[in-house]
């Protein structure tokens, strides 16, 4: 997972790699929440990667953001 970070200089491994970090944090952050007591905001989780996906899916021209979708 940790390979799946690092990055080139186009645009898309550069996504690639923020997306591998969202999933290797998710793992670890999953794993140090069960082992230390902590409840996992699975629901937050789910809608930063949600709005980081609707980001990537702009058109290069787009002036604004996408609004925050539940």
């Amino acid at each position: 997972m940790v390979t799946e970070t690092y990055s080139g200089w186009n645009r898309e491994e550069i996504w690639s790699s923020l997306f591998g970090m969202g999933k290797l944090f998710r793992h670890l952050a999953v794993s140090a929440a069960l082992q230390f007591g902590f409840v996992y905001r699975a629901d937050e989780d789910h809608k930063v990667s949600a709005f980081l996906h609707q980001i990537h899916e702009l058109p290069p021209d787009a002036a604004s953001l996408p609004q925050i979708r539940s």
